[in-house]
């Protein structure tokens, strides 16, 4: 995105086809990729499953434990599947499907992935970078400046990414995805309560101030949201249910974009930058909230342990109420 808004600030804008051919020649390279190692325990392949997940990790001491585990996982998987298909009946593949769907070890993994990537289209940075100009030009009221502005946000963006890269490798994944995730909430209540002091005359506008204020948002979002959905995502859906969760969620998260983008400027002229600012603000508080509650840390954690983590809280759960119960 960075490249492409330099092109078409400096340059001829159909240029940004030519080097958009060239830079996706790199998908070629699938051809050469090993198959997921998760794929082929699934599908009891555990021979090609060991190459390809030495292949991809190592054969250190606890890469080969967590190699271990997963073949040990998928084959009592496997057998608990030979031992319960005993009534092929439709009626028995939509009991089988309606109990997947509402096990908590498939709704809860789910459910907090969607919020997941959910919440980066909700910070609203997505609608910052796709309508960088006109966003800029109605806050700076200066098109020169808004041009600048695009690509020096542009830039602590990409910056802010790698940085969350080197983060997450040393610090746990939930609590920066928070930490962060709270920083550019309050940003975003700031920069409401500043336009909309502006709008009043009450505060003079300052350019500098606007798009400072914008570049903090964008390496707290960078830092956090846009980079640590998808590794928490990795680490937290079930390996039994990746197909479906992700199916679900693909669609679920392509319909939150394109509603939120083609409402988007509607929303410009209905609220203002303010009312804009204000509504993902307070969208982002509420998806913040729940994750704070639900999110469990993934880091150095395994998908197994992930799905041993919530089959223990339903346990959990389930005794609680059961618990309960017996008070009452």
């Amino acid at each position: 995105m960075w490249i492409s808004n330099a092109i078409g600030t400096y340059f001829y804008w159909k240029n940004i086809a030519i080097v958009s051919f060239v830079c996706s020649v790199y998908t070629l390279s699938a051809f050469a990729w090993p198959e997921s190692p998760h794929w082929l325990a699934m599908k009891g392949r555990y021979m090609e499953c060991s190459n390809s997940y030495r292949w991809l990790r190592g054969s250190t001491e606890d890469s080969e434990k967590e190699l271990a585990n997963l073949i040990s996982f998928h084959k009592q998987s496997r057998i608990s599947q030979v031992a319960n298909i005993s009534d092929t009946s439709i009626m028995s593949y939509f009991h089988t499907m309606w109990s997947t769907i509402t096990s908590r070890q498939f709704y809860k993994p789910g459910s907090l992935c969607l919020l997941l990537f959910a919440q980066y289209p909700f910070t609203g940075k997505l609608v910052i970078s796709i309508y960088a100009i006109e966003v800029l030009k109605s806050l700076t009221q200066n098109e020169s400046v808004a041009y600048k502005a695009m690509l020096i946000l542009d830039g602590v963006t990409v910056f802010s990414m790698y940085m969350g890269c080197i983060l997450s490798r040393y610090f746990k994944r939930r609590t920066l995805l928070l930490l962060f995730s709270c920083i550019g909430i309050l940003l975003l209540y700031v920069m409401s309560l500043y336009t909309y002091l502006v709008t009043l005359s009450i505060v003079q506008e300052n350019h500098v101030l606007i798009i400072l204020l914008l570049s903090c948002f964008s390496i707290a979002t960078g830092c956090g949201p846009m980079i640590l959905a998808s590794s928490i995502y990795g680490e937290l859906i079930p390996s039994r249910y990746h197909t479906s969760i992700s199916t679900i969620n693909g669609i679920s998260v392509v319909i939150i974009l394109s509603s939120i983008l083609k409402c988007s400027p509607l929303m410009f002229k209905t609220f203002k930058m303010h009312g804009m600012f204000l509504f993902f603000a307070i969208c982002s508080t509420v998806i913040v909230s729940i994750l704070y509650i639900y999110l469990p840390e993934t880091k150095d954690k395994t998908v197994q342990e992930m799905e041993q983590y919530f089959s223990e809280t339903h346990q959990k759960t389930e005794q609680r109420i059961e618990k309960n119960n017996l008070m009452l």
